[in-house]
C-alpha cells in the first residue's frame, strides 16, 4: 500500500520537477522540495499520534477492549473507503494526470506569489497521499509488529522513490500504467479485507448484529491462526469461518470496486476527433 502511495507522489513529484526544468523555471525547484519535506513531517507527527491512541487501550479490560474493537472497526471501514476512492480515481484520471500538472504549475508560476504556490501545490499532493496512508495504516496493523509495520512502510517508501528516480531519469523500461493497474487490483483485494474485518470488528462490538455465526468452517484445512492462513488474515482479512453479514459485505465490496476499476472509460466524440 505504501509503495503505491510512494509511486504516485513520486510520478507526481516527477512530473512537476521535470516540467519546472524543461520551462526554464528550475528556480522553483526548492518550493516544491519544501513542501514536500513540510507534508512528509506532518503525516509522520499525525501518524505517531494515531498509533499512541491506539496503543492506548487495555485488551484486559472489558471497556477498553470494546473500545479497540470499535476503533479497530470503524478504521478499518473508514480506510476501506479512502482506498477505493484512491484506486479507482487513479484508474479515471490517471491519463490526464500529467496534462493537468502541467497546467496547475503553469497557472502557480503565472501568479505574483509563485513560490508560495507552488509549495502549496507540493504540499496538498504529498498531504493528500500522508492523509490516505495514515487513516489506512491502523488497518493494516493488526496481527503485526510494530517492527514489521514499520519495516513495510520503508520497503515500499524506498521501492517507489527508486522507480521515481529512475523515470525522472529517462527509464522507459517500466509500464507504469500496468503496475497500477496490477497494484490496484490487489489493493482492491486488500480493502475487501479491511471491510469484512471491520464488519467483524464491529460485530464483536455489538454494533450490527449476528445472524449466522459461521457460513462455512474451514480452519481445519486452512487455520486463520498459524502459518498461511495468519498471513492471508493480515494481509488480506480471510476468516475461516466467517458471518453471513461479513461475507455478504465483503462479496459485495470486492465485485463493485472490481467493476468499476476495471470498467474501461468512455471516450466522448469530442475527445476522439481532438
Amino acid at each position: 500500500m505504501t509503495f503505491r502511495e510512494g509511486l504516485e507522489v513520486a510520478l507526481i513529484i516527477g512530473i512537476m520537477i521535470s516540467y519546472l526544468k524543461r520551462s526554464g523555471k528550475a528556480q522553483y525547484q526548492s518550493a516544491i522540495w519544501f513542501g514536500v519535506v513540510t507534508a512528509a513531517l506532518l503525516s509522520l507527527i499525525s501518524s505517531v499520534f494515531i498509533f499512541n491512541v491506539l496503543g492506548g487501550y487495555d485488551p484486559s479490560i472489558p471497556s477498553d477492549k470494546n473500545a479497540l474493537r470499535l476503533f479497530e472497526g470503524v478504521s478499518c471501514l473508514i480506510a476501506a473507503v479512502v482506498l477505493s476512492w484512491m484506486i479507482i480515481w487513479m484508474s479515471r484520471q490517471g491519463k490526464h494526470m500529467s496534462g493537468e500538472i502541467r497546467q496547475a504549475i503553469d497557472s502557480a508560476v503565472s501568479e505574483r506569489r509563485a513560490t508560495q504556490a507552488l509549495f502549496g501545490l507540493a504540499f496538498l499532493t504529498v498531504g493528500r497521499e500522508g492523509f490516505e496512508t495514515i487513516i489506512i495504516l491502523p488497518g493494516m496493523s493488526k496481527g503485526t509488529t510494530s517492527f514489521e509495520l514499520v519495516a513495510g512502510v520503508l520497503l515500499g517508501l524506498g521501492l517507489s522513490s527508486l522507480i521515481g528516480i529512475s523515470l525522472a531519469k529517462g527509464s522507459r523500461k517500466l509500464d507504469i500504467r500496468k503496475l497500477f493497474q496490477v497494484s490496484g487490483i490487489l489493493l482492491i483485494f486488500f480493502a475487501a479485507g479491511l471491510v469484512a474485518y471491520g464488519i467483524h470488528e464491529l460485530q464483536d462490538a455489538g454494533v450490527f448484529p449476528v445472524i449466522a455465526k459461521s457460513v462455512w468452517d474451514i480452519n481445519h484445512l486452512l487455520n486463520e491462526k498459524e502459518g498461511v492462513g495468519l498471513f492471508l488474515k493480515t494481509l488480506f482479512g480471510y476468516n475461516g469461518n466467517p458471518e453471513l453479514v461479513e461475507v455478504c459485505a465483503y462479496f459485495t465490496y470486492l465485485l463493485t470496486s472490481l467493476f468499476l476499476f476495471l470498467k474501461p472509460v468512455s471516450i466522448s466524440p469530442k475527445t476522439q476527433s481532438a
